[in-house]
């Protein structure tokens, strides 16, 4: 024991029995308690010192691979129609995902406001209601709990105003709705109804790559820790164990 601590405390001494493999043995022990107990320490002090963070989702492809936020579709929606629809790729798995839960398949925009305030889906539908969705609950609880995404690469086609057939208006129509989009007064427009100008922080760039969130350690986190220390109690039982029933057997 003596030989132990000072080899522990870099000290040294001579031993009394000239035996290399006693020698071994220590050395080995020493080696192995060393590795254990850095090994240990480091992992609790890196699990309990560097945050955990949940990167945001900004594809299709993020959010099927996600296990903790599940998709909910409507499907009366083009978008909802073409991933329930798909028979491959990243919408077919979306869509089987939805199908799993049969309240993810919805019709009525109040459930999915509701459904989308418990932060636990996410909705690919039009960019406008998506803004309008992160700016309302801005509003509503001061900070920003929602963000969107980039446009997803879906083709939705074009929006155009229905008008009689035959009514002389209807080139004013065309040159004044191309006007106005070239001019940018449409999403201008649609900013100010959203209420986006009221909560840009949350429709920032920089905040959007930024937005990992911070997740809390639980006791899971620390099993290999854990693990490690039972392999090191244990190693000390048996050890203690066989030096014990061989000073019995030895009497």
């Amino acid at each position: 024991m003596i030989y132990i601590i000072n080899i522990m405390t870099n000290q040294g001494c001579r031993e009394a029995f000239d035996r290399n493999s006693f020698r071994i043995l220590a050395g080995f022990w020493l080696l192995g308690a060393m590795v254990l107990v850095n090994s240990y320490s480091g992992i609790v002090i890196s699990s309990l010192t560097v945050p955990k963070m949940m990167p945001p989702i900004e594809t299709l492809d993020d959010l099927a691979a996600s296990k903790d936020v599940e998709i909910i579709v409507r499907h009366d929606t083009l978008i909802g129609e073409q991933i329930l629809q798909a028979k491959t790729g990243v919408y077919k798995v979306l869509g089987d995902q939805a199908r799993k839960h049969t309240d993810h398949i919805l019709g009525d925009p109040f459930k999915v406001s509701a459904m989308l305030e418990t932060g636990k889906y996410a909705y690919p539908f039009i960019q406008a209601f998506n803004s309008w969705f992160v700016a309302q609950q801005y509003k509503k609880v001061g900070q920003c709990r929602f963000h969107a995404t980039k446009p997803l690469p879906v083709p939705l086609g074009y929006y155009s105003w229905l008008v009689k057939k035959g009514n002389p208006n209807a080139r004013l129509f065309d040159q004044g709705l191309v006007k106005l989009w070239e001019s940018g007064l449409s999403y201008f427009w649609g900013n100010i109804a959203i209420g986006k100008d009221k909560a840009t922080e949350c429709f920032e760039n920089k905040r959007q790559r930024s937005s990992a969130q911070q997740v809390p350690i639980r006791l899971v986190d620390l099993t290999s820790a854990f693990l490690i220390l039972g392999i090191g109690l244990g190693l000390a039982i048996i050890a203690f164990l066989h030096e014990l029933i061989k000073s019995k057997f030895f009497r």
